[in-house]
C-alpha cells in the first residue's frame, strides 16, 4: 500500500481491518464482523439474521452500539460518531454501513470531491460521513469511511463504556472507601477509580481520595544523570556500548499501523553506530 495522496492505491486487504466500514446501499441495517468496542447489546432473534448478496444468510449474535470517532482516509480524527442498531455477524467478512438506512433516517447521499479524489458523503444538519477511502476493483470502486472504535475496558467481569458516566449501585455488594478501590484498580485519577467500582458493583464511601504515596513516587522528578564522564573513551569498535529506548511513530500521512512501536537501541562509544 502507498502513502495516501493523489497517487494513492488502496487494496481489498483494509476492508478486513476493524474500523474500515463499506457504504453499502445494497444493505437494509448495520452489520459488522467485529465485536469490539460494541456497547448496550441485546441479544438477537432469529429474524435478525442477514441475508448476503451471494444469497447465503449470516446469523446475527447480539444487537448493539458501536462509539468511535470518524476520521478521514489519513486517520485525522473529524468527530465523535455513535452508530445505533448495529449488527454483530461473526459470520460476515466485512464491516458494512447501511447508506440506506441513513436516507431512511433523515441524510442525504451525494457525492464530492476531495483533493482531486472522489469521495461519497451522508450528510444531516452539520453532521457529515464521509466516505473518502476509496478501492479500486476491476470493474469499479468501493467508498468506505474509517471510524476508530472507542474501547471498553473490562473490569473483572463488567464492561465499562469509556462514553458512558456511570452511577452508584444503589444496593452495592461491597462497600470500599476511596483510597482502597484507588489501590485495588491500579492507580487512576479519583473519578476513573469511581467508575470502575461501580462497573463492578462495589460502592465507594463519603471522602475524598487522599495523597496516595506510589502515586507520588512514580511522579517525582528523578536526579538527573550527569551526562560528562570521568571514564576512559572507548578506542576501538566494540568496546563499549549504551543502552537507550525509543519509540517509532507513524506519519499522519501514512496509513500503517507499527506493530513493535518501542524499540531498544545499542549505541556503540566509538562509532556511534546504533
Amino acid at each position: 500500500m502507498s502513502a495516501p495522496g493523489k497517487s494513492a492505491s488502496y487494496t481489498v486487504d483494509l476492508l478486513k481491518r476493524n474500523d474500515v466500514w463499506i457504504g453499502d446501499t445494497g444493505a437494509t441495517c448495520h452489520s459488522t464482523p467485529y465485536d469490539y468496542g460494541m456497547t448496550n447489546c441485546i441479544a438477537s432473534k432469529p429474524e435478525d439474521s442477514i441475508t448476503m448478496g451471494n444469497g447465503v444468510a449470516v446469523t446475527t449474535s447480539k444487537l448493539g452500539e458501536v462509539n468511535g470517532c470518524l476520521c478521514d482516509k489519513l486517520g485525522r480524527k473529524l468527530r465523535p460518531i455513535k452508530l445505533k442498531e448495529v449488527s454483530h455477524t461473526p459470520g460476515a467478512a466485512y464491516n458494512l454501513l447501511s447508506i440506506s438506512k441513513m436516507i431512511n433516517d433523515g441524510s442525504d447521499l451525494k457525492s464530492e470531491r476531495m483533493n482531486d479524489d472522489s469521495c461519497i458523503m451522508l450528510s444531516r444538519g452539520t453532521d457529515k460521513m464521509i466516505f473518502d477511502l476509496m478501492i479500486k476493483t476491476p470493474k469499479g470502486a468501493i467508498y468506505c469511511m474509517i471510524l476508530k472504535r472507542t474501547p471498553v475496558i473490562e473490569v473483572g467481569a463488567a464492561t465499562m463504556n469509556l462514553l458512558k458516566k456511570l452511577t452508584p449501585p444503589e444496593n452495592p455488594k461491597v462497600v470500599l472507601t476511596i483510597d482502597a478501590a484507588h489501590a485495588m484498580f491500579g492507580h487512576y485519577d479519583e473519578p476513573t477509580t469511581r467508575q470502575c467500582a461501580y462497573a463492578r458493583g462495589y460502592g465507594i464511601s463519603r471522602g475524598s481520595l487522599k495523597p496516595c504515596g506510589y502515586c507520588d513516587m512514580a511522579k517525582a522528578r528523578q536526579r538527573e544523570v550527569s551526562k560528562i564522564s570521568a571514564g576512559v573513551p572507548a578506542t576501538k569498535p566494540n568496546e563499549r556500548v549504551g543502552l537507550d529506548i525509543t519509540s517509532v511513530k507513524v506519519p499522519n500521512n501514512i496509513m500503517a499501523t507499527v506493530t513493535e512501536p518501542h524499540w531498544r537501541i545499542i549505541v556503540d562509544e566509538k562509532t556511534g553506530m546504533e
